[in-house]
């Protein structure tokens, strides 16, 4: 009997083929080839306004998963819709690509999305993006992805505090060298260390 088991894996690649040809067998994936680059068009708008109606954010936010969408093809799959996901995905459609985001949650956004309740609106994650001034990288990054859609607040001059010992340590609006400054001023006999930290953190970020 063992020699008709051989005979039924033998013909096992044989049927295959026959079943779905050669082709999707064994040659890989090519990937789609575009002539469009995303980065080459700008269609950056004043931001249009926001959308409050609840069923109207649950018609984009919560769009069920149906199987049906696997039978079509896929230039690309993206597991997970949090910022990084959703970016990724953006910029392949600009590109156009045939882009499938999958999400676990009930609702696209990741650390980024937002919850109601008794009347006020709640951040799951982030609640800060620093660097996004007019003129910044990020927000010429975040003008491109969102087409200028994303209207971003100033934040206050002095918008949050760290608590040290009982102690309240208001820190300042205007980035990693304004609290470098207000740490040494804070803790004057440390701001040798706080310097070297700083150094080491920026040769880090930036020279790698």
């Amino acid at each position: 009997m063992w020699w008709l088991l051989l005979c039924v894996l033998a013909a096992l690649p044989i049927l295959l083929w026959l079943k779905v040809g050669k082709r999707a067998l064994f040659q890989p994936r090519q990937f789609p080839r575009h002539p469009s680059n995303p980065f080459k068009s700008e269609d950056i708008r004043p931001p249009q306004p926001t959308v409050t109606e609840k069923a109207k954010r649950a018609a984009v936010l919560k769009q069920p998963f149906e199987p049906e969408e696997l039978t079509v093809t896929w230039d690309a799959i993206v597991i997970g819709s949090g910022m990084g996901g959703l970016s990724v995905a953006a910029i392949l459609s600009k590109a156009k690509w045939r882009v499938l985001v999958l999400e676990q949650h009930g609702k696209a956004g990741g650390s980024s999305h937002t919850f109601n309740k008794h009347g006020y609106e709640f951040d799951v994650g982030v609640h800060i993006v620093p660097q996004m001034g007019k003129g910044t990288y990020l927000r010429a990054l975040s003008d491109f992805i969102t087409n200028g859609q994303l209207d971003w607040a100033k934040l206050d001059e002095y918008f949050d505090v760290a608590y040290v010992a009982g102690k309240a340590y208001p820190i300042k609006e205007g980035g990693p060298v304004v609290f470098q400054q207000q740490l040494k001023e804070w803790f004057p006999d440390d701001a040798q260390d706080i310097d070297n930290y700083y150094a080491h953190v920026f040769v880090s970020a930036f020279h790698q």
